[in-house]
């Protein structure tokens, strides 16, 4: 999500989903922009958190936007992980 206002930047956020089917918050910065270096500096942080326990699972999923930092950044720091596109972002 692309701030605006006084201050700019992109938040950037990890969300999970519960046993009971409700979402709750992983993660999330706020960033100068959705570039390379910040996306995958997040994904790395993600890692941090969650890496140990889950990174290698082949039954979990990321849904992004069609950002290739994303794509890269995630196939680099959890290359076990299905990565699809959110369908708001395919057109």
């Amino acid at each position: 999500m692309h701030l605006s206002g006084e201050r700019k930047g992109t938040l950037l956020s990890a969300i999970g989903y519960d046993a009971n089917g409700k979402m709750y918050p992983i993660a999330f910065a706020i960033v100068d922009s959705e570039n390379g270096d910040s996306c995958l500096w997040f994904m790395q942080k993600l890692f941090d958190v969650i890496g140990h326990i889950y990174s290698m699972r082949k039954d979990l999923v990321v849904c992004s936007d069609r950002s290739a930092s994303f794509e890269s950044a995630i196939a680099e720091v959890f290359p076990a992980f299905c990565h699809v596109y959110c369908a708001y972002h395919i057109k």
